[in-house]
């Protein structure tokens, strides 16, 4: 895992460009949230283990509008799909990453 690039290393930068794009996102959508889709993609091919790719993703479709393919009820069976896999994932060490288990369960909350 170290050195490299990795599933870990991947959905840091999914969340760097996802803040970048956050500044004005109107004007940087094309460019920051392709960035960051495509990270979130090989965060997944890295590893379809990790439960943290599917829960940005999740997260990326709560914030997006109902009309470009957003909203709650598309973002919900995926913060479920998210929450499943945080409940059978396993870190790599005991200073792997562990976080995202509690904000899946807020945004499934939020969308109710």
């Amino acid at each position: 895992m170290a050195g490299g690039e990795n599933s870990e290393t991947c959905v840091i930068k999914s969340m760097i460009a996802s803040a970048h794009m956050m500044v004005d996102p109107q004007n940087r959508w094309q460019q920051y949230g392709q960035t960051s889709a495509e990270n979130i993609a090989k965060a997944k091919k890295f590893d379809a283990t990790n439960p943290r790719p599917v829960y940005l993703e999740a997260q990326g479709k709560f914030y997006t509008p109902e009309e470009f393919g957003g909203g709650k009820s598309v973002a919900k069976p995926i913060f479920e799909k998210a929450l499943a896999m945080f409940d059978g994932f396993k870190p790599a060490s005991n200073i792997a990453p562990s976080w995202g288990k509690s904000a899946t369960e807020y945004f499934i909350s939020q969308c109710n």
